[in-house]
């Protein structure tokens, strides 16, 4: 009836590649201010993220003018560990993947014909993301990964069969 007490919850990012989620508990003053400690994990789990967290909070709006590193308490957040992944371009929704003979190679693009015979597959080249063609050339036999960036389908795995 006062509006002291504590809070406890979870959260979770949908962001991208580094999607987070984790839990928090804090305690609440009679004016809607929270102020506790937020602990998770992002981008899997390579890296953990611990700190201060203040909101305010209401039972008609619910949480509020949420930060994290902030409050009373003047905890600084940290993340420790690898919070982003180099290898890949974030927001990879779309991929493909193709096993068969090149058939079509230039700086632009690179064009697979499948074994199984269904239609040829084109992904385009792009300067650093898209990895080495060092000893791939017409007829090679390779596995291609491409992936939507940028609106393209674009070259991201390469490797030459033997």
């Amino acid at each position: 009836t006062d509006g002291v007490g504590y809070v406890e919850g979870s959260f979770r990012i949908r962001d991208d590649d580094r999607r987070g989620h984790g839990n928090f508990v804090g305690t609440l003053d009679g004016n809607g201010n929270v102020d506790g400690f937020v602990q998770g994990r992002v981008n899997r789990k390579y890296a953990v993220l611990l700190g201060g967290m203040s909101a305010k909070f209401s039972a008609d709006g619910g949480f509020t003018e949420g930060k994290l590193g902030n409050g009373t308490t003047s905890l600084p957040a940290v993340l420790v560990g690898r919070p982003c992944k180099n290898s890949k371009p974030a927001g990879i929704a779309v991929r493909l993947v193709v096993k068969g003979k090149v058939s079509k190679l230039d700086p632009a693009s690179i064009t697979v014909d499948p074994k199984d015979a269904t239609p040829a597959q084109s992904c385009e080249i792009k300067a650093g993301t898209s990895p080495s063609l060092e000893g791939v050339a017409v007829g090679s036999e390779v596995e291609m990964g491409c992936g939507l960036v940028d609106g393209k389908m674009t070259l991201l795995k390469l490797k030459k069969h033997r």
